[in-house]
């Protein structure tokens, strides 16, 4: 009995049209190619995955007016352009509230700290212009309060009341040179005769008299 066609082993097979098999399967997707209702959907973009650099669930960064007034300590001016300016700058770097209230606190801190020192050493130079005149032969010794009385009766009777606010406000009014400067001018007052009060035996002058001390 000849053998069957399909059994014939000198007639090669064809790729895909093996009887015993059924129909041929499909190639793999890797052969075969993709359909283009058979593609994945493409990965979004980075920046659309990111939202732009932004998480969708995450609050977005305050603005330079959502940020409440921050705390400032109440000896410290506050001056309103320059937190404004921070504020914005604040903003830029995507600060919190506290983070932004902590930049604050650092640079009160450091105000405060440089507002100390100036006073102290405010405080020392009039402790040294004190001594300074306290040690002057001219103006200090055994005779301080009386001179000082010379030089304080020359201001008031020459100075204006603006020049005393300077003189009291800065400090100046306890420098050597400006209590020798008016002590001497109140002298020389006294050696012409003009209004000195307080002058031990000394006589009331006319204009003295007239207007009144001058030390007032």
């Amino acid at each position: 009995m000849p053998d069957s066609p399909a059994a014939n082993p000198a007639e090669p097979a064809l790729p895909g049209t093996d009887r015993t098999a059924g129909p041929p399967a499909d190639p793999p997707v890797a052969e075969r190619g993709l359909r283009r209702d058979d593609a994945a959907p493409a990965e979004p973009p980075a920046e659309a995955a990111a939202g732009n650099g932004h998480d969708a669930a995450a609050p977005l960064p305050p603005g330079p007016d959502d940020y409440a007034d921050f705390a400032v300590p109440k000896d410290l001016p506050v001056d309103r352009e320059g937190m404004a300016t921070f504020k914005q700058v604040a903003a830029d770097l995507g600060l919190s509230q506290e983070q932004a209230q902590s930049l604050v606190d650092l640079q009160a801190g450091r105000l405060q700290a440089a507002a100390a020192e100036q006073s102290a050493a405010w405080e020392k130079q009039q402790a040294d212009w004190q001594a300074a005149v306290r040690a002057d032969r001219e103006i200090g010794g055994s005779e301080l309060a009386a001179r000082v009385g010379v030089a304080k009766r020359a201001i008031a009777r020459f100075g204006s009341p603006a020049l005393r606010k300077v003189l009291t406000e800065t400090g100046l009014g306890n420098h050597p040179e400006l209590v020798r400067f008016a002590y001497r001018v109140g002298r020389a007052i006294a050696d012409d005769g003009v209004i000195l009060p307080s002058q031990p035996g000394r006589r009331r002058s006319a204009a003295e008299t007239l207007y009144g001390p001058s030390d007032n």
